[in-house]
Protein backbone atom coordinates (compact mmCIF):
# COMPACT_ATOMS: atom_id res chain seq x y z
CA UNK A 1 0.00 0.00 0.00
CA UNK A 2 1.14 3.37 -0.55
CA UNK A 3 1.06 6.27 2.01
CA UNK A 4 -0.50 8.92 0.33
CA UNK A 5 -3.28 10.88 1.71
CA UNK A 6 -6.76 9.46 1.36
CA UNK A 7 -7.95 12.45 -0.40
CA UNK A 8 -5.61 12.55 -2.53
CA UNK A 9 -6.49 8.89 -3.65
CA UNK A 10 -9.74 9.74 -3.95
CA UNK A 11 -9.05 12.76 -6.00
CA UNK A 12 -6.52 10.26 -8.40
CA UNK A 13 -9.71 7.70 -8.53
CA UNK A 14 -11.98 10.63 -9.90
CA UNK A 15 -9.81 11.58 -12.37
CA UNK A 16 -8.96 8.25 -13.85
CA UNK A 17 -12.80 7.75 -13.30
CA UNK A 18 -13.49 10.59 -15.44
CA UNK A 19 -11.28 9.92 -18.35
CA UNK A 20 -12.91 6.24 -18.26
CA UNK A 21 -16.43 8.01 -18.95
CA UNK A 22 -14.40 10.42 -21.36
CA UNK A 23 -13.16 7.43 -23.67
CA UNK A 24 -16.34 5.36 -23.67
CA UNK A 25 -14.35 2.30 -21.41
CA UNK A 26 -14.19 0.45 -18.04
CA UNK A 27 -12.78 1.33 -15.11
CA UNK A 28 -10.36 -1.24 -14.62
CA UNK A 29 -9.20 -0.44 -18.45
CA UNK A 30 -8.73 3.01 -17.51
CA UNK A 31 -6.58 1.91 -14.26
CA UNK A 32 -4.39 -0.60 -16.64
CA UNK A 33 -3.96 2.21 -19.26
CA UNK A 34 -2.93 4.67 -16.36
CA UNK A 35 -0.14 1.88 -15.04
CA UNK A 36 1.49 1.29 -18.28
CA UNK A 37 1.80 4.55 -19.43
CA UNK A 38 3.21 5.54 -15.30
CA UNK A 39 5.34 2.18 -16.22
CA UNK A 40 6.73 3.71 -19.07
CA UNK A 41 10.61 4.64 -18.79
CA UNK A 42 10.89 6.41 -22.23
CA UNK A 43 11.45 10.12 -22.51
CA UNK A 44 8.32 11.14 -23.36
CA UNK A 45 7.06 14.87 -23.67
CA UNK A 46 5.49 16.46 -20.67
CA UNK A 47 7.63 14.63 -17.98
CA UNK A 48 9.88 15.83 -15.30
CA UNK A 49 12.88 14.15 -14.78
CA UNK A 50 13.58 13.77 -11.07
CA UNK A 51 17.00 11.79 -11.42
CA UNK A 52 19.69 9.98 -13.51
CA UNK A 53 21.89 7.17 -12.85
CA UNK A 54 24.35 5.23 -15.10
CA UNK A 55 25.50 8.43 -17.34
CA UNK A 56 21.78 8.67 -18.17
CA UNK A 57 20.87 5.10 -18.74
CA UNK A 58 18.42 5.44 -16.20
CA UNK A 59 15.91 8.14 -15.21
CA UNK A 60 13.14 8.65 -12.73
CA UNK A 61 10.23 10.84 -13.83
CA UNK A 62 7.68 13.06 -11.68
CA UNK A 63 3.77 13.12 -12.04
CA UNK A 64 0.98 15.37 -12.37
CA UNK A 65 -1.13 15.47 -8.47
CA UNK A 66 -4.13 15.79 -8.22
CA UNK A 67 -3.12 18.48 -5.78
CA UNK A 68 -0.81 20.23 -7.59
CA UNK A 69 2.36 19.18 -5.41
CA UNK A 70 4.77 17.65 -7.12
CA UNK A 71 6.18 14.54 -5.89
CA UNK A 72 4.48 11.86 -7.66
CA UNK A 73 7.21 9.36 -8.82
CA UNK A 74 6.91 6.57 -11.38
CA UNK A 75 6.39 4.25 -8.40
CA UNK A 76 3.89 6.19 -6.72
CA UNK A 77 1.57 6.42 -9.77
CA UNK A 78 2.11 2.62 -9.98
CA UNK A 79 1.60 1.34 -6.38
CA UNK A 80 -1.64 3.69 -6.42
CA UNK A 81 -3.41 2.15 -9.61
CA UNK A 82 -2.45 -1.27 -8.46
CA UNK A 83 -4.05 -0.24 -5.17
CA UNK A 84 -7.42 0.96 -7.35
CA UNK A 85 -7.11 -2.42 -8.99
CA UNK A 86 -6.97 -4.56 -6.16
CA UNK A 87 -9.77 -2.46 -4.42
CA UNK A 88 -11.91 -2.96 -7.76
CA UNK A 89 -11.47 -6.56 -7.79
CA UNK A 90 -12.71 -7.25 -4.06
CA UNK A 91 -15.62 -5.22 -4.49
CA UNK A 92 -16.44 -7.50 -7.64
CA UNK A 93 -15.82 -10.88 -5.77
CA UNK A 94 -17.58 -9.40 -3.27
CA UNK A 95 -20.76 -8.53 -4.84
CA UNK A 96 -20.49 -4.49 -4.15
CA UNK A 97 -20.47 -3.87 -7.95
CA UNK A 98 -22.62 -5.48 -9.98
CA UNK A 99 -22.00 -4.02 -13.44
CA UNK A 100 -18.11 -3.06 -13.10
CA UNK A 101 -19.02 -1.37 -16.89
CA UNK A 102 -20.82 1.62 -15.00
CA UNK A 103 -18.35 4.08 -14.03
CA UNK A 104 -20.52 6.00 -11.72
CA UNK A 105 -21.47 3.31 -9.69
CA UNK A 106 -17.77 1.78 -9.95
CA UNK A 107 -16.47 5.14 -8.77
CA UNK A 108 -19.30 5.38 -5.82
CA UNK A 109 -18.51 1.99 -4.68
CA UNK A 110 -14.81 2.26 -4.45
CA UNK A 111 -14.47 5.37 -2.61
CA UNK A 112 -16.05 3.72 0.56
CA UNK A 113 -13.45 1.11 0.79
CA UNK A 114 -11.85 1.48 3.77
CA UNK A 115 -8.66 2.04 2.52
CA UNK A 116 -9.71 5.13 0.61
CA UNK A 117 -11.94 6.35 3.60
CA UNK A 118 -9.69 8.83 5.82
CA UNK A 119 -9.43 8.37 9.79
CA UNK A 120 -11.62 11.36 10.90
CA UNK A 121 -11.07 10.75 14.96
CA UNK A 122 -7.99 10.86 17.42
CA UNK A 123 -7.59 9.78 20.44
CA UNK A 124 -5.59 11.02 23.42
CA UNK A 125 -2.22 9.97 24.18
CA UNK A 126 -2.60 8.83 28.32
CA UNK A 127 0.54 6.37 28.06
CA UNK A 128 2.48 8.80 30.79
CA UNK A 129 -1.05 9.10 33.14
CA UNK A 130 1.03 7.10 35.92
CA UNK A 131 3.94 8.83 35.49
CA UNK A 132 4.97 11.95 37.47
CA UNK A 133 5.78 15.13 35.56
CA UNK A 134 8.62 17.08 37.19
CA UNK A 135 8.95 20.69 36.59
Amino acid sequence: MIRIQSEIKRAMLRQICEGAKATSSTVKQALIATQAAAADNSFKKGRIITSTSGNGQSASFAFFSPTGASGFTQDNVVGLTEEFVNILDDAVAGGIIDDPNTVDATFAAMVTDDRLVGIRQQMGDFTSLRFPVTR
